[in-house]
């Protein structure tokens, strides 16, 4: 890990080089990492470049790591019983929609929390049987809005805020709860 300081903050980021022509910054959980063309030597130029979107990134996960801390480990319930819930919800925003999903599989997903094929499938993290309702119903709506809209734009935002309002304090609970159960658990065994 190497150390650069901007406007005070540390940061501590890490470097690898790949076949590329374009440098560029990727942030998760916690963590910069600089994904660099072979033989890039102007690291430093970089982050400076875009410190404000580094700052502003280490911002927001300070808030995602602190709201992760006050939630509680939560007893999952049943894959059965998730299975019929997920079901039962996707058939009620299916309807609700008015569009046709195909089966729905459920899976323990890396990087999301589900997902909606060009045919309708749509698969579900199985770590969601983890979260409070309300979040999986969001989810689980996101994944049904894809078959009216393919893509984050903004109609498929607006079909998201007309059943569940402003989405900032359910996508940062959303965020929270992916660090606390993929990454903070990783770190603590």
């Amino acid at each position: 890990m190497e150390k650069h300081s901007i406007d005070g903050l540390e940061i501590y980021y890490s470097r690898i080089y790949r076949k590329i022509r374009i440098p560029r910054l990727e942030f998760e959980n916690g963590e910069l990492l600089l994904v660099l063309p072979l033989g890039y030597t102007e690291e430093r130029i970089l982050i400076e470049q875009h410190k404000r979107w580094i700052k502003n990134r280490y911002k927001s996960f300070g808030e995602i790591d602190e709201l992760s801390r006050s939630i509680e480990d939560r007893e999952g319930i049943d894959i059965g019983l998730f299975r019929n819930f997920a079901e039962a919800k996707i058939k009620e925003f299916s309807e609700e929609l008015k569009v046709v999903t195909g089966n729905v599989v459920l899976r323990k997903l890396k990087s999301r929390w589900g997902s909606c094929s060009n045919k309708g499938e749509i698969t579900v993290n199985l770590l969601l049987r983890f979260l409070p309702e309300n979040l999986v119903e969001y989810i689980l709506f996101h994944e049904v809005a894809h078959m009216v809209e393919r893509r984050h734009n903004k109609r498929f935002y607006d079909i998201i805020s007309r059943k569940f309002g402003s989405r900032k304090d359910i996508e940062k609970q959303l965020s929270a709860y992916w660090y606390r159960l993929f990454y903070k658990h990783a770190k603590e065994r």
